[in-house]
């Protein structure tokens, strides 16, 4: 996946020390250029020597999950977002635990990645997964080994720390501002900038 970075600047001194690790959430610079990637908030589910996999937590699609899988018409209630630009065709789905899903993946404490699809649909259909404790996506965000250690060092993004229950933001237009907010200094100076820096 390429991704176009903005003219690198001096490194962010709030910037955790860790490497990028499961769990921990990329926030966008301001102005990065990438459509796909503007102004968000990626959840990290995975990051090895293989590369990198994540979550878009606050791109909501105007689609619902009844309308990807027909046979659960009880899912009309529950919301879609667009994990990434990559293979849109797939599902995924984090939830809050304590997971009774075989198979599920603790990503932090409390918050689980996966597990058996047709307990899932289950609880879909008995009002049991919802907004609340659910998020569906379509597709998700990839990097290649190494490539984004790189874009966090020219700048493009931000390595924070989140909590299990700010994921399920029910406004997720606001998760981003939120999230720059709470890093304080420069950036909640930047969370209300526009997006485009010549419209200063």
């Amino acid at each position: 996946m390429m991704i176009l970075c903005p003219k690198p600047h001096n490194k962010n001194p709030m910037q955790e020390s860790v490497p990028p690790q499961a769990g921990k959430v990329l926030i966008s610079d301001p102005f990065l250029p990438d459509a796909n990637f503007n102004r968000t908030v990626i959840l990290l589910l995975e990051h090895n020597e293989h590369g990198t996999f994540g979550l878009v937590l606050n791109h909501k699609l105007e689609s619902a999950l009844s309308d990807v899988l027909d046979d659960l018409p009880s899912g009309k209630s529950v919301p879609l977002f667009k994990g990434g630009p990559v293979q849109l065709d797939t599902l995924h789905y984090i939830h809050l635990g304590p997971s009774i899903l075989p198979g599920a993946k603790e990503v932090i404490p409390g918050l689980f990645w996966g597990g058996d699809f047709d307990m899932v649909k289950m609880q879909v259909s008995l009002g049991m997964a919802h907004s609340g404790n659910f998020r569906f996506f379509l597709g998700y965000s990839g990097w290649g080994d190494g490539q984004l250690d790189e874009e966090i060092e020219e700048g493009s993004w931000i390595l924070s720390s989140i909590n299990p229950s700010d994921l399920f933001e029910l406004d997720s237009q606001s998760l981003w501002k939120k999230c720059m907010l709470r890093l304080g200094g420069e950036y909640a100076l930047l969370a209300n900038a526009p997006g485009n820096p010549h419209w200063n």
